[in-house]
Parts: structure tokens; C-alpha cells; sequence
């Protein structure tokens, strides 16, 4: 075959990924799939939204919500069980 069959090939499959990049982009600024940024989700009003999350390990989230427009911080959090360490292994 030709290099330009190669070429071709390659500009064709470059287009079509940035295609599907700029589409998923555009789906997350404008929040399809989610009621759409700040408006309620069908079938109700969403008083709490997620305004920001970070990942600490692979199975621990820390999420920062907010409410009607405003941002709560929960300052007297407790821990919902403590663990002991055994004193022989550290």
C-alpha cells in the first residue's frame, strides 16, 4: 500500500478522537447528564450539590458539598469508631 493510504488513515482517526474529546468536554461544562449546571434534576429540586472532590487513596473520596448556594463546613466531625492500635506492633 501507499504512505498516503497510512496518511490518510492516521488524519482520520486523529479527527475522530478529538471529535469524541470535544463532545465529552462540551458534556461536562454544560453538565449533560446531571440536570444541567444549577438546574434541579427531573422529578425534583436538589437542595445539595457537590462542589468539589478529592480522591485520598483508591477506596476514600473527600467531598465538599453545598447547599442552596451556600458552602457548609462541618467543623465537630467524630470519628464514627476509633482503632486501637496493639501496643506490641507498631
Amino acid at each position: 500500500m501507499e504512505i498516503a493510504v497510512y496518511l490518510r488513515f492516521a488524519l482520520a482517526l486523529g479527527f475522530v478522537l478529538a471529535l469524541i474529546a470535544a463532545v465529552a468536554w462540551l458534556a461536562r461544562r454544560y453538565g449533560m447528564g446531571q440536570g444541567g449546571p444549577g438546574r434541579p434534576a427531573a422529578g425534583g429540586g436538589r437542595r445539595l450539590r457537590i462542589v468539589e472532590s478529592l480522591n485520598l487513596d483508591p477506596r476514600h473520596r473527600l467531598v465538599l458539598i453545598g447547599a442552596g448556594g451556600q458552602l457548609v463546613v462541618e467543623r465537630n466531625l467524630t470519628p464514627a469508631r476509633t482503632l486501637a492500635r496493639p501496643e506490641g506492633n507498631h
